[in-house]
C-alpha cells in the first residue's frame, strides 16, 4: 500500500483496528524496491469479512506502469489533488489483485499499455468487468493502431488515452476531469 509517509500508514492501521478490522496481505510475495526496502500490498477487512468502508473523500486512484520512476513521478504530481488516495504498481497482476479487494473505493485507474504478464488493455477490461463506474486512462509511448483498442474505446472500457511523454499539468487536468466524470456517472448512470 502506498502511503505519503510511514506515519500515515500507522494512522490508517490504527483506525482500522479501532473499527475491528484486520489487515489482509494481497500480494503473493514481498517485493523489494531498488533501494532494498521490502514491501507488500495490503487491504483492510472487517471481522465479518466485508471490506472496511472508506470515506468519500478517500477515493482510490492507481497508477500502473512497469517503470517505477514513472509511477513515483506521477504519484508525486497527483498528491496535489485533494480527496484521493494514490496507489502505485509496477506489476499489473498485483494492481488487479488490489482492485479485487478494494474495487468498491476505486474511482480511476491509469495504466501503461505495454507491460509484462498483462497489458494495459487487458487490465482495464478486467477492471471494468468488475466495476463499470471506475474511470480508466490508458497511456503509452507507442502509437496504437489496433481494432481492439478502437472497440474498447467505443465500449468505454478505455475512457481516455494519453500519449507519453505526458506533461504533469496535462496529467493533473485529465485526472480531475475523470474524477468529475466519475461523480456524474455515479449520480446519473446510463
Amino acid at each position: 500500500m502506498t502511503y505519503i509517509s510511514s506515519t500515515d500508514a500507522l494512522r490508517q492501521l490504527m483506525r482500522a483496528q479501532d473499527k475491528g478490522a484486520y489487515i489482509v496481505k494481497i500480494s503473493p510475495k514481498d517485493n523489494t524496491l531498488s533501494n532494498g526496502v521490502e514491501y507488500c500490498y495490503v487491504g483492510l477487512k472487517c471481522k465479518d469479512g466485508t471490506n472496511l468502508p472508506m470515506s468519500s473523500n478517500n477515493r482510490i486512484v492507481s497508477i500502473v506502469d512497469d517503470d517505477l520512476g514513472i509511477t513515483m513521478f506521477f504519484h508525486e504530481a497527483l498528491r496535489t489533488i485533494a480527496g484521493i488516495t494514490i496507489f502505485t504498481f509496477t506489476d499489473p497482476v498485483l494492481a488487479l489483485e488490489h482492485f479485487q479487494v478494494n474495487g468498491y473505493a476505486y474511482v480511476l485507474v491509469i495504466s501503461d499499455f505495454k507491460m509484462p504478464s498483462l497489458n494495459g488493455m487487458e487490465l482495464l477490461k478486467k477492471i471494468k468487468e468488475s466495476n463499470r463506474f471506475v474511470r480508466t486512462i490508458l497511456m503509452t509511448a507507442f502509437t496504437i493502431d489496433d481494432n481492439l483498442f478502437q472497440e474498447y474505446t467505443k465500449k468505454r472500457i478505455i475512457n481516455r488515452y494519453l500519449q507519453k511523454p505526458i506533461g504533469l499539468h496535462d496529467l493533473i487536468k485529465e485526472v480531475n476531469t475523470q474524477l468529475d466524470c466519475y461523480e456524474v456517472q455515479k449520480k446519473y448512470p446510463s
